[in-house]
């Protein structure tokens, strides 16, 4: 006998009602939940006995399980989420499942978008004009190619680039030497996407153009940094000798020169071939060669504002935002600014240190679209990296306002942490860093801030935690672990501290503020030897640090190797010619010495650059076989 699948799915149902309405009655007991789980327990027994006696049942037996134990508990599980959402919204923390106003997005603006698109190419030249351009002698012939050009010009307009391929392939063996046959082949490989096909069309047109004066072949490992600086052209490139080449072909045209008459301008035929020469090249990712191009046309002439707008992007590709900014103003001053245009403009001048300039255009992109999640991204790192973290908090808080929920939610709270620490408001900051954890729980950078700001509210458990957990998220990074150290030995866990610097160094050798730290950790272990060699390593790998050179000749006086802490502090008064404090250590030096006069000669120069040294000095014993001179009590109570 067979069990009805019907039973099984009611046992299945009634398990994870059991289960919920015991953790129910757990958490908040009272006669009627207990009366509920007892009958639900009654009914769950029967119908487990039912399924393991594999026993048919009739029908309101079914019932009765089904009442007793599906439909009270989910009776009581829709109580609890009706009250919960009263209690939700009587907090205004709910929102429902679904969002009664849809939300509207605003228009993303970013810098790749920016610079990867560089618009579309110049039309090709109709039949009309480009028969005019075209030298036959046969008047059959010339019906034939115009009747072939507008063919081949029909497909191109409907999309159809193989079929005017084919044609233009004719065309182009025909008329090999026409720069405008060879313009307009061009466009049609360059919409085929065959780029380099392309680039060399466009290049044998500029050489066929009789009108274009100063041909030059373009070398391509030329650098953009040369091509932005210098004032004139004055690159290396070979000159087509085009005498010889002009004479044969003015022979071949001798009664045909009317014929050759344009209705555009030569100076417009050479920018329409450079210009989508120079598109052509950045889709074949030459951006040099197409950065020289537009360069070469703004030299002839300026405002044209794709040129502008494309050699700006190309700038802005190679680094040279300053230059990207200037051309980008010119596109600005032809066209008018728009949302994307002023985000650019103002992330541009944030990437090279103008936050002024950048919050300038940027809060006019505000006046266009004042939700722009982007640009109030952009606006509140602004203001940070300016000093103004109360405006970068206000920002912050309008792009929360203006993203979706958890669009890019983390970066926000983060940013927003940065500036409540700037502030000081350090409980704030610490949400907004838990707040964006949330969102990515295994960014390090977010656990290590947060981490920093624990340990300046002084709740050293919590930051020793977010620390730990950095460093098994990212064990290379030194800081974490410096973090680490410093706390430790803070709270006199000395001996902890130690193997954290053993377990750093593994893999963080290069650190150097690793070995400082833990050299000033065996100091106050009174390890003097062992701090010594902490101090010398930390040297090896950085020079630089006045510190080092201090604390290093503190732990030689310490030892009594008095010798060794003059030469290290000589060391480094290299380049540190009027720091007081390296002064005022060969002043105690020598002092220990007993050396007097070169000690107080010391003492004299520390105080000339640091007049608080005088009180440091009064009582301190390194001087107290000074004390007695009236040298001493002169240079110190003067």
């Amino acid at each position: 006998m067979k069990l009805p699948v019907t039973m099984v799915f009611i046992s299945v149902v009634i398990l994870f009602l059991l289960m919920y309405m015991f953790i129910r009655f757990i958490k908040r007991r009272n006669y009627i939940l207990m009366g509920i789980f007892v009958l639900q327990v009654f009914v769950f027994s029967m119908v487990i006995s039912t399924v393991i006696d594999n026993t048919y049942t009739t029908w309101w037996v079914e019932l009765i399980y089904i009442i007793c134990g599906i439909v009270l508990p989910i009776t009581v599980l829709i109580a609890d989420y009706v009250t919960l959402v009263r209690r939700l919204k009587k907090n205004q923390a709910y929102n429902g499942f679904i969002e009664k106003i849809p939300y509207r997005r605003s228009t993303r603006v970013d810098i790749d978008s920016f610079t990867s698109e560089f618009g579309s190419i110049c039309s090709i030249i109709l039949p009309e004009q480009l028969i005019n351009y075209v030298l036959m002698s046969d008047k059959h012939i010339a019906v034939n190619v115009s009747n072939m050009l507008k063919k081949a010009n029909a497909s191109y307009m409907i999309d159809q680039y193989e079929k005017a391929s084919t044609k233009y392939q004719f065309l182009s063996n025909l008329f090999s030497e026409n720069p405008y046959v060879q313009y307009n082949f061009a466009n049609i490989k360059y919409q085929l996407g065959e780029y380099k096909s392309s680039v060399e069309l466009y290049r044998l047109a500029l050489r066929n153009d009789l009108s274009i004066e100063d041909i030059r072949i373009e070398d391509e490992d030329i650098s953009c940094s040369v091509l932005v600086e210098e004032e004139h052209d004055n690159d290396d490139t070979s000159i087509i000798d085009r005498t010889e080449y002009i004479d044969k072909l003015s022979k071949k045209r001798k009664k045909k020169d009317r014929a050759l008459q344009v209705s555009f301008s030569a100076q417009t035929f050479e920018y329409m071939i450079r210009y989508n020469l120079a598109l052509s090249y950045q889709k074949y990712g030459q951006h040099e060669s197409a950065f020289r191009q537009l360069r070469r046309i703004l030299k002839k002439q300026t405002g044209f504002a794709n040129t502008e707008q494309n050699f700006a992007k190309l700038c802005v590709l190679f680094d040279h935002h300053k230059h990207g900014i200037k051309y980008l103003k010119k596109v600005a001053e032809l066209n008018g600014y728009n949302v994307q245009l002023l985000f650019v403009l103002g992330r541009l001048n944030y990437d090279i240190g103008s936050y002024e300039e950048s919050i300038s255009f940027l809060m006019k992109g505000l006046e266009l679209e004042s939700d722009n999640p982007d640009i109030l991204a952009l606006l509140s790192k602004a203001y940070r990296k300016a000093g103004n973290n109360e405006l970068s908090v206000e920002y912050g808080l309008r792009l929360l306002q203006a993203t979706e929920p958890n669009e890019e939610e983390e970066k926000v709270y983060y940013s927003m942490g940065k500036a409540y620490f700037k502030l000081n408001l350090l409980e704030d900051a610490e949400k907004c860093y838990h707040k964006a954890l949330e969102r990515s729980p295994d960014r390090w950078e977010i656990l290590y801030d947060l981490g920093v700001v624990q340990d300046a509210k002084g709740d050293y458990v919590s930051a020793l935690k977010t620390f730990e957990a950095v460093v098994k998220i990212k064990n290379d990074f030194p800081d974490a672990y410096n973090q680490l150290i410093i706390i430790l030995a803070g709270r006199k866990r000395l001996r902890e501290a130690i193997n954290v610097f053993k377990l750093a160094v593994k893999y963080c050798p290069k650190a150097y503020t690793l070995h400082f730290n833990i050299g000033n950790v065996l100091m106050q272990l009174n390890r003097v030897t062992e701090a010594i060699e902490a101090y010398k390593n930390a040297l090896s790998i950085e020079k630089n640090d006045l510190d080092v050179y201090l604390y290093l000749s503190s732990a030689y006086i310490a030892k009594h190797k008095y010798d060794k802490a003059i030469e290290v502090y000589k060391k480094g008064l290299k380049g540190n010619e009027k720091d007081s404090e390296i002064y005022f250590g060969l002043a105690r030096v020598y002092g220990l010495m007993n050396e007097k006069e070169t000690s107080l000669e010391m003492l004299r120069r520390a105080i000339s650059y640091d007049a608080s040294i005088k009180s440091r000095a009064r009582n301190l014993t390194d001087f107290i076989k000074l004390w007695d001179t009236e040298e001493f009590n002169s240079v110190v109570n003067q």
